[in-house]
């Protein structure tokens, strides 16, 4: 009894201390993900204002009211940004345009710069001479901070309400002091005691005996931010712990006293159906290993029962997870025999594991014949080096899926010697510590066949086009010279309706040319392609006006252009043509006034919609859609000269460029064109 009660004093004083060591890591590391999330929560605020689009040199007194504002919602002082030099460019504690200082140091903007990825620093004087911390997110710029005085970080202290007697301190990376219950004022930016500086070096958290920065034995229990390396330490005092040990060890021995009699009297009794409830388990628990399903009838102890009751579920659940196991291999069985497409496994040493029955029909071996066979088998002898390769690489970066293949499609090779062109895509799962990849080949013969058929199609309706539109042409010229050489040699002998005649068919050549001259055009939208390049509107727009300087300066028109997209992603020729298009159409249709158009942009969601007006003849509401047709016009030519192909241009050009194109008009009241071109970079100039 005696042994038995000194081991329990120890043990108690041990565990007593153990406990204490447990629930101040627990509390410190509360308190360290407390400021992980005030951390985090500022940073969220400024990765917010970082996307404001005042964020621009011409409205960054705009952007430092803004960041006033969110200053309100954020635990912080101030909010700063600073250029890559070190230049501070906005203070919210001084008002916009007041003079601000240069960094000497800027450790945290440096690393930020460095790494593209948001900070926090350590406690420093910053340049207004006040001890702080900063939290930073990279923007264009620089960085943009928060500035936090330390006394933001005690609330965190204090919200664990520890007893009085007890030391908490926040410290930064490098142990300097930050937050702390006792004596901040005095001790704010010192070092913390050379001993728990060099325990912080080691484990994420610990706990030690030790004497505070005062000279007062404590407990002293710490937890490291694994996000910032910050730190939050406890110090409880020795001696409240060992006095509440010694009361705990009197009441303990009286306590030990009693419970050894009344254990001997109960373990008699409860020793035996412990014995029997354990014994019981036994049985059960060999037939659950064998695979048998076991039932456990109902044990006397309730902690028995319920494992008993355990084995009982379990035994349920390996079964019908092993039914849905061979039904899941079976449908994923099913799967890949049926599919269209070869599907074939290697393991890391490239060997065929599976091949499907689309295999076997592709490539012409029986699957019995390729099994442990190398992959390269299936290709031709000049691509197995670099598609071996391929796939050594794919397993070496890790990703879950990819096409195959380095350049073009893979070329894959028959039993009987054929090679044909697969398109073919690979995966790679972990088996019993293996790599496995799986191939799913497609044969893309025909696609191939016809992708070729389809490039010669177009290069022959080019060559057609080019040769119809020179043989029209000669003839017109031809003709053309003759009614000149008529008019000129017999208008003087002929009447007035023959020289009618002659210049009715003048002007009817002449429209034969410019119809031939519009359906080159319109057949070059197919072929003259050009890969898209970022658009300067206000140079295209220069270019349009020089091209209908004739028709301006002979109608006298006005032209107005508005605001538009600094630049848009396109076609330019293509752009410069659909302009001038549709600013000819409200030079020309002017009716009785002197034209007028006005060309602008608006952004919308993720794309520009354009618009060009003018004051003309207008169109009525049943022709809006039909006017983009080809060859379709509204007026003769007597009216206006033109072959109907402008607009229908004009819709080809916005379709390539993945926009849209309509009309807003009424009768004798003038039309607006709107067509619209997805933003990808553009802003207003």
């Amino acid at each position: 009894m005696a042994v038995a009660a000194a081991a329990l004093v120890y043990i108690h004083y041990t565990d007593e201390r153990s406990q204490v060591e447990v629930a101040s890591i627990t509390r410190a590391r509360a308190m360290v993900s407390a400021l992980d999330r005030e951390f985090a929560t500022t940073t969220a605020a400024l990765s917010a204002l970082s996307t404001s689009p005042l964020l621009t040199p011409t409205t960054l007194m705009s952007f430092h009211a803004q960041a006033s504002q969110a200053l309100t919602n954020i635990n912080a002082d101030s909010i700063v940004l600073v250029d890559h030099s070190g230049q501070l460019l906005v203070n919210t504690r001084r008002a916009f345009g007041t003079p601000l200082p240069k960094l000497d140091e800027a450790p945290l903007l440096q690393r930020m710069l460095a790494t593209g990825k948001p900070g926090v620093s350590d406690l420093f004087r910053g340049p207004l001479e006040l001890a702080i911390v900063t939290i930073g997110v990279p923007v264009s710029y620089g960085g943009l901070f928060a500035a936090i005085a330390p006394e933001r970080l005690s609330p965190i202290l204090a919200e664990q309400k520890l007893p009085s007697s007890w030391r908490a301190i926040i410290t930064d990376s490098t142990g300097t002091i930050v937050a702390r219950t006792h004596d901040i004022n005095t001790l704010l930016g010192k070092k913390v005691t050379p001993d728990l500086l060099q325990r912080m070096t080691g484990p994420n958290e610990s706990a030690f005996e030790s004497k505070t920065l005062e000279g007062i034995p404590v407990l002293t229990a710490y937890s490291r931010s694994r996000v910032t390396n910050w730190t939050v330490a406890l110090g409880a005092p020795l001696a409240e712990l060992t006095e509440g040990i010694r009361q705990a060890v009197f009441w303990l021995i009286i306590s030990t006293c009693a419970a050894l009699a009344i254990g001997l009297a109960l373990a008699w009794s409860i020793g035996g159906k412990i014995a029997y409830s354990i014994t019981a388990l036994v049985a059960p628990a060999r037939a659950l290993g064998s695979g048998v399903e076991v039932t456990v009838p109902t044990l006397d102890l309730v902690e028995t029962d319920e494992v008993g009751k355990a084995l009982s579920k379990a035994s349920a659940l390996l079964h019908y997870t092993n039914d849905a196991l061979v039904q899941s291999e079976a449908r994923l069985r099913g799967i890949i025999e049926s599919a269209l497409d070869a599907i074939i496994s290697v393991d890391e040493g490239q060997r065929i594991v599976l091949f499907n029955r689309a295999a076997e029909t592709i490539f012409g071996y029986p699957r019995e014949q390729v099994i442990g066979v190398p992959f390269e088998q299936l290709l031709p002898e000049r691509f197995r080096v670099i598609n071996a390769a391929d796939i050594r690489q794919f397993g070496e970066r890790g990703p879950m899926t990819r096409q195959l293949g380095t350049v073009g499609n893979v070329i894959g090779l028959r039993r009987n010697g054929e090679e044909f062109p697969i398109d073919a895509s690979i995966s790679q799962i972990t088996e019993a510590g293996q790599r496995i990849y799986t191939l799913i080949l497609r044969d893309i013969t025909e696609r191939v066949r016809s992708s070729e058929i389809l490039e010669r199609s177009i290069l022959e309706r080019e060559q057609f086009v080019f040769i119809a539109s020179h043989d029209l042409k000669t003839p017109l010229r031809a003709i053309s010279g003759y009614i000149q050489l008529l008019e000129r040699a017999y208008s003087p002998v002929l009447d007035e309706k023959a020289v009618d005649l002659i210049r009715r068919t003048a002007k009817a050549a002449q429209r034969l040319d410019q119809l031939t001259d519009d359906l080159l055009s319109y057949a070059r939208l197919d072929t003259d392609l050009k890969a898209f390049a970022p658009v300067n509107c206000r140079q295209v727009m220069n270019d349009v006006m020089q091209l209908l300087e004739v028709a301006i300066q002979e109608t006298g028109a006005s032209i107005t252009v508005g605001e538009l997209p600094e630049t848009i992603l396109g076609d330019r020729t293509q752009i410069v043509q659909l302009f001038q298009n549709l600013i000819g159409n409200g030079i020309k249709y002017h009716g009785d006034r002197p034209p007028r158009v006005e060309v602008s942009a608006k952004r919308q969601d993720d794309q520009w919609v354009f618009s060009v007006s003018d004051n003309g003849i207008g169109i009525e509401a049943e022709h809006h859609e039909g006017i983009f047709k080809i060859f379709r016009r509204l007026h003769t030519q007597q009216d206006y000269s033109g072959t109907g192909i402008g607009l229908s241009v004009c819709r080809r050009v916005v379709d390539r460029h993945h926009g849209k194109i309509w009309v807003e008009s009424r009768l004798g009241e003038g039309s607006i064109f709107y067509f619209t071109i997805p933003d990808f970079r553009g802003s207003i100039a």
